[in-house]
């Protein structure tokens, strides 16, 4: 028997509004052909600045106004701010000029590489859950890949849709 609680109703949902969320950027981004690209993530990193700054105040304003947000500064955090930047622009390229499907490749891939890293550096076990993701990632891959899907294979048809 299968029952569908609040909780796993709120999992399918988050996940649709990511899946969502990953198509909609992609269209933000390709909408406009002539926009550059860092002009595109100038913009978008602005309203997310402004969103979380925002949400930041409203929900503590003691703690931006009074500078505290400054004592926590250390390198490691700096490394994580610069990683995440760096992420975000890769990402924005990847949506600009690949498509939503190749950066789902890519963030599963990513999970899979930092589970070997773990594993290599850090001590961590491999379980089945690992292996068997290894294997459904790498196969869908193959697939997108080996049927045409993934080299531009409709672009010609979207080409001449454009054209008409």
């Amino acid at each position: 028997e299968l029952q569908i609680d609040t909780r796993i109703f709120f999992m399918l949902f988050q996940a649709s509004l990511s899946a969502f969320a990953g198509v909609y950027n992609e269209f933000l981004l390709k909408r406009d052909i002539s926009m550059d690209v860092n002009e595109q993530n100038f913009f978008m990193y602005s309203f997310a600045l402004v969103f979380n700054l925002g949400y930041g105040l409203s929900n503590n304003s003691t703690y931006y106004t009074s500078g505290k947000v400054f004592e926590n500064l250390n390198s490691i955090l700096l490394v994580i701010v610069i990683t995440g930047a760096v992420i975000g622009i890769v990402t924005s390229l990847i949506l600009k000029f690949i498509n939503v499907i190749v950066k789902a490749f890519c963030s599963a891939c990513e999970v899979l590489l930092t589970a070997i890293l773990a594993a290599m550096f850090l001590g961590e076990s491999i379980s089945i859950q690992d292996v068997i993701a290894c294997t459904i990632v790498m196969g869908s891959i193959y697939v997108y890949y080996s049927q045409g899907l993934g080299d531009g294979a409709g672009k010609e048809k979207d080409d001449k849709d454009v054209k008409k």
